[in-house]
């Protein structure tokens, strides 16, 4: 009796827990899968060669500009500095450096964004929903045809779209806990970045942030600061691009370019 009672006194175990790892590995295994099925169809699709479109070949043209190795792509007027955002050139300037500034290597560097924006795609879900929902979530994307016919094309289409989600999943993984965290704040770049690589970005920017901060509404009005600065700095970082053309150098604002 007395070493029962003994035994309920004495303190709990100074052992600490093993913190498990929150993912299972299944779904380890279903997102690397889907990412690796998006750089499969890119792969083929790229094996055969299909020649460039105009737009790809200016911003191929403007890549390879950036390396001088090439002149200043000035086609009808200023057409490139007027419509055509010069952000996707500046992305892909430093692995056209690495590895050539050949059509191949510059769209495979455009794929890559593809892979990024397919994880980025799962990590979201996860962190809104359950592990059964995310891995539908990524799969959908996996199955659109439409995302493996622009995934591997030199166009600013899905590299804006993955600095857009990566954007969404900041705000969203700063808001887990009780307060928004700061570096929820590290979106405000990446909206300015997205609106540099595709004008038209600010359009998808604007409702991103805006969701996110609502998924995260109790985190963020305990931090108001940071979800204000957050909200606004999105804002601002966009409006700078849209409305200053000296930024991009063009010779109107590029919100009215269009």
């Amino acid at each position: 009796m007395s070493a029962s009672l003994d035994a309920r006194a004495a303190p709990p175990s100074a052992t600490p827990s093993v913190r498990r790892w929150p993912v299972a590995p299944w779904e380890i295994a279903v997102v690397v899968g889907a990412v690796l099925t998006v750089a499969l169809i890119g792969a083929l699709a790229l094996s055969k060669g299909v020649p460039l479109l105009w737009d790809e070949s200016v911003y191929g043209l403007r890549t390879r500009f950036n390396l001088g190795l090439g002149e200043a792509v000035s086609t009808r007027g200023d057409y490139w500095l007027d419509v055509r955002a010069p952000g996707l050139p500046l992305l892909l300037t430093p692995t056209a450096a690495l590895f050539g500034s050949s059509a191949l290597a510059l769209r495979i560097s455009c794929l890559l964004f593809a892979m990024v924006a397919t994880g980025l795609t799962w990590y979201i879900a996860r962190l809104l929903t359950d592990a059964t929902t995310a891995a539908i979530a990524v799969w959908l994307v996996v199955i659109f045809p439409g995302w493996h016919v622009s995934s591997w094309q030199m166009m600013p289409d899905i590299p804006g779209a993955a600095i857009t989600l990566a954007a969404m999943a900041i705000i969203l993984a700063a808001g887990r806990g009780d307060r928004l965290s700061w570096w929820a704040l590290l979106a405000v770049p990446l909206a300015g970045l997205a609106t540099l690589v595709r004008y038209g970005a600010p359009l998808l920017i604007a409702p991103t942030v805006c969701a996110a901060l609502l998924l995260r509404w109790r985190a963020a009005r305990k931090a108001p600061v940071v979800a204000l600065g957050t909200l606004v700095g999105s804002a601002v970082a966009a409006g700078v691009i849209w409305f200053v053309p000296e930024i991009t150098g063009a010779r109107k604002p590029p919100v009215f370019a269009y």
